[in-house]
C-alpha cells in the first residue's frame, strides 16, 4: 500500500490498522468518486494477490523454502543463497563459541540462521521483496506461536538486534558479505555502495560497542580473529592477508567515524587509541570513555611529556632483551626496576579494565624516566651497553603504546 501504490494507511489511537487508507490525486477537476473507486479497485486487487501468494505459501512449513535457495544466486562467484545460508550459520556457531552461549540459545540461534534467508524463496516475499524478514518471523510464528526468539532473530537480520542470538546471526550475515564482495573487488567508492558495505560495517561496530538502543548486548571478540574467519568460508581467496588488510582500514575507518561523532572535538585522542589497532571492539569503547577526558588535564602532562622522550629516541627500535649486567648507571638500574613492577602491575589493572589505575601505574616510572635522561647517555660508544639502553626504553615505551599511542596527541 504504502512504497507501491503510495497510499497512506489509517490507523486508530492505538496504532491498530483501520480498514480505510488515504489516496492522493493530481486531478482537481476528476471525479472523486470515480478516482476513488480506481484507487480501491487497484489496491483490492494488489491485496487479492498478497492473500493468494500467503495461501499458497503457508501451505507448506518455512524450512521447506530452504533447499529452494540453491536454485537463487546470492552473487555471481559468491554462489547461491544456500550456500550463504551455511555460511552464516557456521560463522554464527563460530562467535557462539567465542561467546561461550549455552546450548538452548545455541540451538535457537542456530536454527534462525538457517532459516534467516529462506523467506527469499516464498511467492509473498519475491512479489513483495521489502517484506523479507518479516514474512519469515510471521510464517515460523504461524507454524509455531511459541517459537517467538527464533521468528525474532529472523526478524533482527534487517534492523538493529536487540537479543544476543540475533546480533550473532546479524553479524555473521553482514562479515560474510563484507569478506564476499570484497574478495571479488566490489569495494565501495567515495560515491558509490550499491550492496551497503558501509551500513553493514557500521552495524557490526554498533552492535561491538553496545551503541544500540534497547538492552545492552554485550559481545566481546576480536574483529582480526572474526575476519580470517570470515576470509576462511571462501575457497576461492587467495591474497588472504592483503583482503584481511582491506577489510580491517575499512573497519577502522569506520570507527574512527562513529566514535568521532561520539566524542566532538578530540580527533587527536581518537587517533590516538585506534593508532594501537585494537582487536576487541567492545573494550575501545571503555578505554575511550575512561581516557578521553584524563589524557587532556594538566595531571597527564608530566607522563605525556616523559613517555614522549622515551617514544622519540626508542620509536624506531624494536625492544629486544634486557642485559641487567649491562646496566652500569644506578639511574638505569633505577628505571629497569621500576619497569619490572610496574609491567606486572599494568597487566592486573588492564585485565580489570582500570584504566584510571593504568594512569596512576605510569604515573609511577616518571621520576625514574626523567632522571635516566638526566645521568644517563643512551648512545654509549659501547655498542653492546647502547643497543641494551635502547631496548630498556623500548620495553618502557611499550607499556604506553599498547592502550595509547600518545604521539599522535602531539
Amino acid at each position: 500500500m504504502e512504497t507501491q501504490q503510495r497510499y497512506i494507511p489509517v490507523k486508530d489511537d492505538r496504532g491498530k490498522l483501520m480498514p480505510y487508507f488515504i489516496g492522493i490525486s493530481n486531478n482537481p477537476y476528476g471525479d472523486k468518486r470515480i478516482i476513488r473507486k480506481g484507487y480501491e479497485k487497484v489496491l483490492r486487487a494488489r491485496l487479492e494477490d498478497a492473500e493468494f501468494y500467503y495461501e499458497q505459501d503457508t501451505k507448506r512449513p518455512l524450512e521447506s523454502y530452504v533447499e529452494l535457495l540453491k536454485g537463487m544466486v546470492f552473487y555471481p562467484k559468491l554462489g547461491s543463497l544456500y550456500d550463504k545460508t551455511e555460511r552464516i550459520a557456521t560463522i554464527a556457531s563460530f562467535l557462539a563459541d567465542t561467546m561461550k552461549m549455552d546450548e538452548r540459545t545455541r540451538g535457537v540461534m542456530l536454527k534462525a540462521a538457517r532459516l534467516c534467508k529462506a523467506d527469499l524463496a516464498t511467492r509473498l516475499v519475491s512479489e513483495f521483496p521489502e517484506l523479507q524478514g518479516l514474512i519469515g518471523h510471521h510464517y515460523i510464528l504461524l507454524k509455531d506461536p511459541s517459537d517467538k526468539t527464533t521468528a525474532l532473530v529472523v526478524a533482527e537480520q534487517y534492523s538493529q538486534p536487540v537479543t544476543i542470538p540475533g546480533a550473532m546471526v546479524y553479524i555473521a550475515d553482514k562479515i560474510d558479505s563484507l569478506v564476499g564482495f570484497f574478495s571479488i573487488g566490489e569495494v565501495p567508492t567515495g560515491t558509490q555502495d550499491p550492496y551497503g558495505l558501509r551500513r553493514a560495517a557500521i552495524g557490526i561496530l554498533n552492535i561491538l560497542l553496545s551503541t544500540m538502543s534497547g538492552p545492552q548486548i554485550r559481545i566481546e571478540l576480536s574483529i582480526k580473529a572474526l575476519i580470517d574467519f570470515g576470509i576462511a568460508q571462501y575457497k576461492h581467496i587467495n591474497n588472504k592477508e592483503e583482503l584481511k588488510s582491506s577489510l580491517l582500514h575499512f573497519f577502522y575507518t569506520r570507527l574512527e567515524g562513529i566514535l568521532a561523532e561520539r566524542y566532538a572535538n578530540i580527533k587527536k585522542f581518537i587517533d590516538a587509541v585506534l593508532a594501537t589497532e585494537p582487536e576487541n571492539i567492545y573494550e575501545v569503547g571503555q578505554r575511550t570513555d575512561a581516557l578521553k577526558d584524563i589524557v587532556f588535564k594538566p595531571d597527564f602532562e608530566p607522563v605525556f611529556l616523559a613517555f614522549k622522550r622515551v617514544i622519540n629516541i626508542s620509536k624506531k627500535h624494536i625492544a629486544g632483551e634486557i642485559k641487567p649486567d649491562l646496566l652500569v648507571e644506578p639511574s638505569e638500574k633505577s628505571l629497569y626496576d621500576k619497569y619490572l613492577n610496574i609491567e606486572s602491575e599494568i597487566k592486573t589493572v588492564l585485565a580489570k579494565r582500570d584504566y584510571i589505575g593504568y594512569i596512576k601505574s605510569l604515573e609511577k616510572i616518571v621520576p625514574e624516566i626523567n632522571t635516566f635522561f638526566d645521568k644517563v647517555l643512551v648512545m654509549s660508544d659501547d655498542e653492546g651497553i647502547r643497543t641494551n639502553r635502547l631496548n630498556l626504553l623500548a620495553k618502557v615505551k611499550n607499556l604506553v603504546m599498547q592502550v595509547l599511542d600518545i604521539t599522535k596527541l602531539i
